[in-house]
């Protein structure tokens, strides 16, 4: 579509990338990571169309990073910046609007093709090393959130623990310190 405005003419295009839910679904992770999957091949393709998980793809996709990631090749996705956030807002449909995200986490590897996030997590948990993960999302969090309160912005983030972080007082006392070292009020 091309939009004219002052004297200025702008060409849109729209590339998207659909994951089915269905059988091979097994969390939202996973659906979201192959939705993405395809409109980055959408966009590889020349944009500007739509690129469809197939079956034979989905299963595919399952097992593209099964085969060797361990709790490892997470936390190294976290030491050598092959991680970020995904920031999903959380909308109230009933009354006020507020600036209120779910936070999630998002790991690559070496060649920038995102690892389910859902198996990742499992990885790290089975290991013993999910508050590692806790902790540099936690990080990462008080770091966005205090670029967002220096900006005059009342931002809200929601994190998920894992069980073993919150069962374990080692790590939420340094939660507690993280919080507090941040600077941030409580409020």
């Amino acid at each position: 579509h091309i939009w004219s405005f002052d004297n200025h003419s702008v060409a849109t295009t729209c590339s998207v990338g659909i994951a089915p839910i269905n059988t091979y679904s097994h969390a939202p992770d996973e659906v979201v990571s192959r939705a993405d999957k395809a409109v980055h091949t959408a966009l590889a393709r020349g944009g500007n169309r739509i690129e469809v998980v197939g079956q034979e793809s989905e299963s595919h996709v399952a097992q593209e990073h099964d085969t060797g990631l361990q709790a490892d090749t997470v936390l190294s996705a976290l030491t050598n910046r092959r991680a970020t956030l995904l920031y999903q807002p959380i909308v109230n449909l009933h009354g006020r609007t507020q600036d209120i995200y779910e936070v999630r986490v998002a790991l690559y590897d070496e060649k920038g093709s995102a690892y389910s996030t859902a198996q990742a997590v499992e990885r790290v948990e089975q290991s013993g090393e999910a508050s590692k993960l806790d902790l540099w999302v936690l990080d990462q969090v008080l770091r966005q959130l205090r670029q967002q309160r220096e900006r005059g912005r009342q931002v809200r983030f929601f994190v998920k623990l894992s069980q073993q972080s919150v069962r374990d007082e080692g790590t939420l006392l340094a939660i507690s310190r993280a919080i507090r070292d941040s600077g941030l009020s409580a409020e």
